[in-house]
């Protein structure tokens, strides 16, 4: 609803080139309740609320050191895995946004 889909594939060639040198992915939502700023919203300080999450995630060892391109089954489990973590942060994303939730993580 508030995300636009997910990139599996740049996600998949980052896990793969680290492989087991990355155990944590850092989650950043930002939310702009009153709208989304530009970018002269920002530098004039006409921003008024900034509402922010970081949370970290666990990157499961089956996702790593894999070749995306060529193992169909590697392939499904990131976007599965990325879908996941897509459907929780746009559910905290419209908390945030909806006001009900002021400390989301």
């Amino acid at each position: 609803q508030h995300l636009l889909v997910p990139k599996a594939g740049g996600v998949a060639f980052v896990l793969d080139a680290m492989g087991d040198s990355i155990d944590t992915l850092v989650d950043v939502t930002i939310a702009y309740p009153d709208g989304a700023p530009t970018f002269w919203d920002f530098i004039c300080g006409r921003v008024p609320e900034i509402r922010m999450s970081i949370d970290t995630q666990t990157i499961p060892e089956h996702l790593k050191g894999r070749d995306y391109s060529e193992d169909a089954e590697h392939r499904r489990n990131v976007k599965d895995w990325l879908g996941d973590l897509w459907r929780a942060k746009d559910e905290r994303l419209g908390r945030m946004l909806a006001r009900q939730d002021q400390n989301p993580s």
